[in-house]
């Protein structure tokens, strides 16, 4: 009895059908410990992802293509730098690109987090870290939950200079409380040679 041969998928599918066997295997061997682990990574990328598409602070921020469209290779990269407690961060690493891939993000501890977050960035003033105050402007930030003032200068640019050498400083700390984390400490590093660069420009 002559018999019909079945045609092969076409190659695409035939590599997502490979991979979905992978995976399978894959999961198969997890923990329920580690199972927990992975659902919080991968909800981290939906996370990510859901506040570059909605979030009005995310409107110059983007997700690379790896990223974006291989949750595997987002997960594989979590898990091997991850360190328990702390965040991922975009900003020491990408300046002002602002993308989250796996050369411009590392994890820092939240207080290193925190500093990098927009400060007083209202409508009007060209810097962020500062805020008018009476006829001129002065440094406005956090520090360990304190809203912390500079004295007040005649321009913006000034004001600006206090914030930097301020984040400068704290940066300093950093790099010798977070002493054990080669990576995170050279990032330091350059975001504070960035700022007192900056100061001396402006000063």
């Amino acid at each position: 009895t002559h018999r019909t041969r079945r045609p092969k998928p076409p190659e695409r599918i035939r590599r997502i059908l490979i991979r979905k066997s992978e995976m399978a295997r894959k999961l198969n061997h997890l923990t329920d410990e580690q199972k927990k682990l992975r659902t919080k990574i991968l909800t981290s990328r939906r996370n990510m992802i859901y506040r570059v598409n909605n979030d009005p602070n995310y409107t110059n921020v983007t997700i690379c293509d790896e990223w974006l469209n291989d949750p595997e290779s987002y997960y594989e990269w979590h898990l091997a730098n991850m360190v328990e407690g702390w965040d991922i961060d975009k900003d020491i690493l990408s300046g002002d690109s602002k993308i989250y891939s796996p050369e411009t993000c590392i994890f820092t501890p939240r207080d290193v987090n925190l500093m990098n977050r927009k400060s007083c960035g209202k409508s009007g003033l060209m810097f962020k870290g500062i805020m008018k105050n009476g006829t001129g402007y002065c440094m406005k930030t956090t520090y360990n939950g304190t809203n912390v003032y500079g004295k007040t200068h005649r321009t913006q640019a000034e004001a600006y200079a206090d914030y930097l050498q301020f984040r400068s400083e704290r940066m300093e700390e950093f790099i010798v409380k977070y002493s054990g984390h080669e990576q995170l400490c050279e990032a330091l590093k350059h975001d504070t040679q960035q700022c007192l660069e900056q100061v001396r420009s402006i000063r």
